[in-house]
């Protein structure tokens, strides 16, 4: 399901410059901190997250609540 996702997404952001796409993600990342208040609700919105682009170490997901504290 990511593999689709990725294809039919991928010809929409090869329009934009690297720029852009860096504020596109930006933006994007600060929308999605807002889509849930606590760990249960991370996890739905997150269920069709690729985790492994979150959590490559340069980058955290914006919903902390799916990162389990420690």
């Amino acid at each position: 399901m990511l593999a689709q996702r990725t294809a039919r997404l991928r010809p929409f952001l090869a329009m934009l410059e690297p720029e852009e796409r860096r504020q596109l993600e930006r933006l994007l990342g600060r929308l999605t901190a807002t889509l849930a208040v606590d760990r249960p609700g991370a996890l739905v919105t997150c269920r069709l997250c690729d985790r492994s682009a979150c959590q490559d170490g340069a980058r955290r997901c914006p919903l902390n609540h799916t990162v389990p504290s420690g």
